[in-house]
C-alpha cells in the first residue's frame, strides 16, 4: 500500500477538486505498519535524448521528434472489434436519457470518447484522469481526452441508465440460448476519508481488515462461453449474499437472456438463497462445501464410498472420480412482500429435487493430506509452546478442532492431544468437492 500526499482545491466552476500537487510519500510496511520513504529516482547524466537536428529549407535547424508505443492500443482496438464491444458501445450511445436518438455526429463523438476512456483506464491500470493528457502523447486514442472531458463524460454516462442497460442487453444478446452465466461477488474497502466522497454512503465496519472502513460490494455477471463480463452492479457491503443474489437474478431478467444457468461458488449458497433460485425458476449450478450445513455433510458421507468404485473414474480425466445422485432438499425462505396469501417476512418451506455431483481429485487429495499433516504439526508445536493466544482466528478454530487442549501450566505451555475423530473427518474430505444443480 503506497501513501501519497495530495493537495487539492475545490473548483466551483467545474464542480470538483483541482489537483495542485501529488507527491509519493512512501509505502506502508506490512510488518510494522509504518510508512517507509521510497527511493527517489534520479536521472543519470547520460539519459538525455540524442535526436539529431534536421536542417529546414531556409537553413535553420529544426528538431523533428515523435514517440509512440506500438502494441498496447493496437491490441485494445483489435479486442474491441473482435468481441463486438466497440460496436455495442456505438449502439448504446445512440440513445439519450429521454430515449430519443442522438444526432450521428454527437453519437459518434460520445462513442469515441467512451471507448478512449475505457482504453486509457485499461492500458494504464486505472490511472487517474489528470494524467490522461500526458498518456495520450505516447498512445493513440479514437478521441482526444482531457481531465474536464473525462469528468463530464463520467457524469453524463453514469446518469444515463438507458444507455447502460442498452449496452448490457447488447452484450447479452451475443450469448447463445442456454448459456451459463457465472455470478461473482467481491467486496472492496473504501479508504477515502472525505465525508462528501460518493462511496462514503456505504456502511462502515464490515471490511475484512477490521479497521472500520466502508465496504462496497461489486457483483459481476460473466458469460462462461466467452469469459467476458455481461453486466455489473454495485451494492453496500452489508447487504447479505442472498439479497445480492436476488438482485443479480433481477439483472438477468433485464438482460432478456433465455433461460440461462447461473453458476456460483459456495460463498453465495444458503437455504434462503436456494429458495429464491427455485422461486424465480432459475437454473443453477452451485459449488457446495462440507461446511454449508448438516444436510450436505450427510449426503456427502453417503456418497463418499461410491468414489472408490472403478465406475467412478471419469473417462475425460482418469485423475478425477465422480458420482451423481438425486436428492430432495427442503428449503426455507421469507416472503419479501405482502400479498393476499401471506404477510411480509412470513416464512415458507418448499421441497425440490436436486442433483448432487460429488468429485474426488486424486492429485489434490494427496496435496491436501500433506498440507493438513504439516499444519497440524505446526499447530501442535505452537500450542505446546503456549502460543494459543497468538494464533489468528482461523488457526485458533482449527487448533481447537483438531486438538484437546489442557490447562495452561506454570511455565506457560499446554498439554495437547490429537482429536483423532476430527482429524479423520477432515482427512476423508481432502480433494473432495460437490456441485449441486436443479
Amino acid at each position: 500500500v503506497y501513501v501519497y500526499e495530495r493537495k487539492v482545491r475545490y473548483n466551483p466552476e467545474k464542480g470538483y477538486d483541482d489537483i495542485l500537487e501529488n507527491r509519493l510519500v512512501g509505502k506502508i510496511s506490512p510488518e510494522t505498519g509504518e510508512v517507509i520513504p521510497t527511493r527517489v529516482y534520479r536521472k543519470h547524466s547520460g539519459d538525455k535524448d540524442s535526436t539529431p537536428d534536421v536542417p529546414s529549407a531556409d537553413g535553420r535547424e529544426e528538431l523533428i521528434a515523435a514517440r509512440r508505443h506500438a502494441g498496447l492500443t493496437a491490441l485494445l482496438e483489435f479486442a474491441g472489434k473482435v468481441t463486438g464491444i466497440d460496436e455495442d458501445v456505438g449502439y448504446a450511445t445512440e440513445e439519450s436519457r429521454d430515449g430519443e436518438t442522438l444526432p450521428p455526429k454527437v453519437s459518434a463523438l460520445l462513442r469515441d470518447r467512451v471507448i478512449s476512456l475505457a482504453r486509457f483506464w485499461t492500458g494504464s491500470s486505472g490511472m487517474a484522469v489528470n494524467h490522461v493528457s500526458d498518456w495520450q502523447l505516447t498512445h493513440d486514442l479514437p478521441a482526444q481526452l482531457s481531465e474536464e472531458i473525462c469528468h463530464e463524460l463520467a457524469e453524463e454516462t453514469g446518469r444515463n441508465e438507458q444507455m447502460i442497460q442498452s449496452y448490457f442487453r447488447r452484450r447479452a444478446s451475443r450469448e447463445q440460448k442456454g448459456e451459463c452465466i457465472a455470478i461473482d461477488s467481491t467486496a472492496h474497502s473504501v479508504y477515502s476519508v472525505y465525508e462528501n466522497h460518493p462511496e462514503a454512503r456505504f456502511s462502515k465496519g464490515n471490511d475484512r481488515e477490521g479497521k472500520g472502513f466502508p465496504v462496497v460490494k461489486h457483483i459481476v455477471l460473466y458469460s462462461m462461453g466467452s469469459g467476458q463480463p455481461l453486466a455489473f452492479s454495485q451494492q453496500p457491503g452489508d447487504v447479505p449474499d442472498v439479497i445480492s443474489l436476488v438482485n443479480a437474478l433481477k439483472e438477468l431478467k433485464t438482460l432478456r437472456l433465455k433461460k440461462p444457468m447461473a453458476v456460483t461458488d459456495n460463498g453465495f449458497w444458503s437455504m434462503s438463497a436456494g429458495a429464491e433460485l427455485f422461486r424465480n425458476h432459475i437454473k443453477f449450478l452451485v459449488r457446495i462445501s462440507a461446511y454449508d450445513g448438516a444436510w450436505f455433510r450427510e449426503r456427502m458421507d453417503e456418497m463418499l464410498p461410491l468414489l472408490d468404485s472403478p465406475e467412478a473414474i471419469l473417462a475425460a480425466d482418469p485423475g478425477i472420480r465422480g458420482v451423481t445422485r438425486p436428492a430432495v432438499i427442503e428449503l426455507k425462505g421469507k416472503w419479501a412482500y405482502k400479498t393476499a396469501d401471506h404477510e411480509k417476512g412470513e416464512s415458507y418451506t418448499i421441497k425440490r429435487r436436486v442433483y448432487l455431483h460429488l468429485f474426488l481429485n486424486v492429485q489434490k487429495r494427496a496435496d491436501e493430506e500433506n498440507n493438513l499433516g504439516r499444519s497440524a504439526l505446526l499447530l501442535k508445536h505452537d500450542l505446546e509452546q503456549g502460543r494459543l493466544d497468538e494464533l489468528n482466528d482461523s488457526a485458533r478454530r482449527q487448533a481447537l478442532e483438531l486438538f484437546t487442549v489442557g490447562r495452561k501450566s506454570r511455565n506457560g505451555t499446554y498439554s495437547v492431544t490429537f482429536n483423532e475423530e476430527a482429524y479423520h473427518e477432515r482427512l476423508k474430505r481432502c480433494g473432495v468437492f460437490m456441485l449441486m444443480t436443479n
